[in-house]
């Protein structure tokens, strides 16, 4: 997850605005939240990575709003007129096989 962020996309929402104090300890966070020594076998993240909200902003834009999801597989609405619903970030989406059998998804 954190990796996603390493690349140019972070440094672009790091650039679009706020005051810099903000950009800083963003980036910070980010680039503080994984330990990695393999020497040692420590591979660890930060709890805090979970919960905070700039980050959670940051994934739902360049993560689930962005980028191509997998929701389903055809198999999980298996007959005409069945449906599924989910989500996508914050997004609800349902997905309906209709009487003829073709898969249609749409944003709730």
């Amino acid at each position: 997850l954190i990796r996603v962020f390493g690349n140019g996309n972070l440094h672009a929402a790091f650039t679009a605005g706020g005051n810099a104090m903000g950009k800083i300890d963003l980036k910070t966070k980010i680039d503080t939240a994984i330990e990695e020594n393999p020497e040692k076998g420590i591979y660890r993240m930060r709890r805090d990575i979970f919960t905070d909200e700039e980050i959670f902003e940051l994934e739902m834009k360049y993560i689930f709003e962005g980028n191509w999801i997998y929701v389903a597989h055809e198999s999980q609405i298996p007959k005409p007129n069945d449906f599924y619903t989910t989500y996508v970030g914050r997004q609800p989406i349902v997905i309906t096989r209709n009487k003829d059998g073709e898969l249609n998804a749409f944003i709730n």
